[in-house]
């Protein structure tokens, strides 16, 4: 099997599909990826399937720039969630992520301003760069203990919230991280 990580890489050759306010590809035999939201909807809810086969990755900026979304509802079919997949999503209080989320690229949640608390699920296990580049709001970020890649410069305390709560369990490298950043850590 190819690393999924690569494949996402090369889908600049795949041909996109809509599914009402949704554009999507199909990724081989893993399933789709969504590319693009134009829902005007408070919550946005990503589908399980798409033709019978899983919704697996949110894309590149994927559910990027909706300017009236308040929550973020994926399926538990979804593994990876792209580059800014919810940058410039201002009215974006929450997202749920569901239980398979393995890998949260880079700026994830840039300038999200009204972004309220984010809880990655147990499993997870890479957390990108910049995930919460000007998240003003943010009052809490909870990141179990099998996250095992992440570095100090997940969260800028210069544009953030420098109160933020990083919930955690003791000994894990989240709170290795956030300790050295100095951020308050409630162990979980």
């Amino acid at each position: 099997m190819v690393p999924f990580v690569f494949l996402l890489g090369k889908l600049r050759n795949y041909s996109y599909k809509s599914l009402n306010i949704l554009t999507y590809v199909y990724l081989w035999e893993e399933g789709y990826v969504i590319y693009s939201c134009t829902s005007d909807d408070k919550v946005v809810r990503v589908p399980k399937e798409i033709k019978g086969k899983p919704v697996i990755a949110i894309g590149e900026r994927g559910l990027a720039n909706l300017k009236h979304c308040e929550a973020i509802v994926l399926p538990d079919t979804v593994r990876y969630i792209g580059k800014g997949a919810f940058t410039i999503d201002n009215k974006l209080k929450y997202v749920h992520f569901g239980k398979s989320i393995e890998t949260v690229e880079d700026d994830v949640f840039n300038s999200d301003s009204s972004l309220e608390s984010v809880v990655f699920p147990e499993g997870t296990k890479s957390i990108g760069t910049l995930v919460f580049w000007g998240t003003s709001s943010i009052k809490s970020i909870t990141i179990p203990a099998s996250v095992t890649e992440i570095t100090e410069y997940f969260y800028f305390v210069d544009n953030c919230n420098p109160d933020v709560e990083i919930h955690t369990p003791k000994g894990s490298k989240a709170e290795e991280v956030a300790k050295a950043m100095q951020l308050k850590v409630v162990n979980d």
